[in-house]
């Protein structure tokens, strides 16, 4: 019996032909078949665990995992792959033991650093994670993503020249790189229109047969930098093209954003908050994209007794968590269901998943945007928190979203009509929390911020029951990594330039001013 595989044999090519076209159900029945006939064989073994995750079996998935790992003399592809499973499932410490022990396995399998790399820095061990990309680069100096990766913490971290360092390698290795574009637009300020990396950017556009992917990052990469040089017309004319391919690649609809909204919108008053006290203090900053959300965690994170937590996921998923243990109810669609039994299992499951990033502070920020849907619910069910609504100026605000490809989710955001169209979402359910909570949410003005900022800080401290430190001030020389598309504005002092940039789109933002007219600034 043969340990492994031959990949031209007939029933290998079937089941990776299944893996690709994403049929898992029958890459399971026959993979598993095969297991049978090749019990050492780890390409198979990987693919039927594979197969068992794209199925929402996680926990067949790794019990499979780790029986292929008994059994298989190749290792290393099966534990960087149950280390990615682990990381779906936010079990990072498990996860790096896998990266880790993969590379144990083989020194030179190179995922496994890229991998490492990536779930270190979600436990905020970035000195360790640098080590792991630069690893990577000198397993295979040609491949980008150690380059890339490493770049970004970089950039996160505030270490701007090594960063543009980095994105340049990535270009000279492959021009058409469209991240590395963006992301070199985005740590550069322009001043010339005869800028090398403009000309660059336009070349290959021009004469790059690309991918959608990246011929997009590279439109928003120029929109960015034709604004830098005030080339407004141009800047608009690549942020649309590039807004364009991205709507073309997702699915949006408005109308379920409603039905949404509305099904949050219950007789809270009926609840009485949960009477738990404790030592830890949560503090949610919420609000719609680029609505300040990060410079407000990263003045908050500058002060001694304060933790930023960054997005977090933990809420939602905790809310939904604990409406499944209730008699297998859902979220939203029970939500009028919810009682005290269920706020108690969303506080005990939020708190578990926060309990190990306090990092001996007493307070945590948690800087979800979208958590702003769940405000009631936070206040019930975590009734100790302060909730941090940031708002901005609606026009500014939405512009701001436009000129953003973000890496995942957003989906409203690459239509001017729709992005306004949500913001009309978002700001009648944020009108039904004020009058629900007027005393337990702090609306904190960006542009009052930007304009006052130390009186602002101290009312946004004072509000969180903290005491004022001066080092609130000096935000910028907080060290800590910023993984939103704000990471540079915050490494930098207080500056006005974003206040009305949208003026100078005012003919191409017709959509905004009129379905937004009216709207409080």
């Amino acid at each position: 019996m043969n340990k492994e595989i031959n990949t031209k044999n007939e029933d290998f090519i079937l089941i990776l032909n299944l893996y690709n076209n994403s049929r898992y159900s029958l890459l399971e029945e026959k993979s598993n078949e095969l297991i049978r006939s090749y019990p050492k064989d780890h390409k198979i073994w990987n693919l039927y665990c594979i197969s068992l995750i794209r199925q929402d079996k996680y926990k067949e998935s790794i019990s499979s995992f780790l029986e292929a790992i008994k059994r298989c003399p190749k290792k290393a592809l099966l534990l960087n792959s149950l280390g990615l499973t682990y990381l779906q499932k936010e079990k990072i410490e498990e996860a790096v033991q896998c990266f880790e022990d993969a590379a144990d396995f083989n020194p030179q399998y190179y995922p496994s650093y890229i991998n490492l790399g990536n779930a270190l820095r979600r436990i905020k061990n970035n000195n360790q994670a640098i080590r792991s990309f630069k690893k990577a680069i000198e397993i295979d100096g040609e491949d980008t993503r150690g380059y890339i990766y490493l770049s970004l913490l970089y950039k996160n971290l505030g270490q701007i020249e090594e960063s543009i360092t980095l994105c340049k390698k990535v270009i000279s290795l492959n021009k058409g790189h469209g991240l590395a574009h963006r992301h070199l637009s985005s740590l550069i300020t322009y001043d010339n229109p005869s800028d090398e990396h403009i000309l660059l950017m336009k070349e290959i556009i021009d004469k790059d047969n690309l991918k959608d992917n990246d011929l997009s990052d590279i439109y928003f990469g120029l929109g960015k930098a034709l604004e830098d040089i005030g080339d407004y017309e141009e800047a608009f004319k690549y942020l649309n093209l590039g807004n364009s391919i991205c709507r073309n690649n997702i699915s949006f609809s408005i109308d379920l954003s409603k039905d949404y909204f509305k099904s949050l919108k219950i007789d809270y008053k009926r609840l009485d908050p949960l009477d738990i006290r404790t030592d830890k203090n949560n503090i949610f900053v919420l609000g719609m994209p680029r609505s300040g959300t990060s410079l407000v965690e990263q003045i908050l994170s500058s002060h001694s007794k304060v933790v930023g937590g960054g997005e977090l996921q933990f809420f939602l998923k905790s809310v939904k968590q604990s409406f499944k243990e209730i008699g297998g109810l859902t979220f939203p669609n029970n939500i009028e269901d919810i009682d005290a039994n269920i706020l108690k299992l969303i506080n005990e499951h939020y708190s578990a998943s926060i309990s190990d990033l306090f990092e001996g502070h007493s307070h945590l920020v948690d800087k979800m945007p979208y958590n702003f849907m769940y405000i009631g619910l936070i206040l019930l069910s975590l009734p100790g928190s302060k909730v941090v609504l940031c708002e901005r100026n609606p026009i500014e605000n939405c512009f701001s979203i436009y000129k953003q490809k973000f890496s995942k989710g957003n989906n409203f955001a690459y239509s001017l009509n729709e992005i306004a169209q949500y913001y009309l979402l978002y700001n009648d359910l944020m009108a039904f929390w004020k009058e629900l909570y007027p005393d337990r949410i702090f609306c904190l003005s960006y542009e009052n911020l930007i304009i006052n900022q130390e009186n602002t800080s101290k009312d946004l401290i004072n509000f969180c029951n903290l005491n004022w430190e001066e080092s609130c001030l000096f935000f910028y020389e907080n060290n800590r990594e910023v993984k939103t598309a704000s990471a540079i504005q915050v490494k930098k002092p207080i500056y006005t330039d974003s206040l009305e940039l949208s003026s100078n789109y005012t003919k191409h933002l017709k959509i905004l001013n009129e379905t937004l007219k009216g709207l409080a600034s």
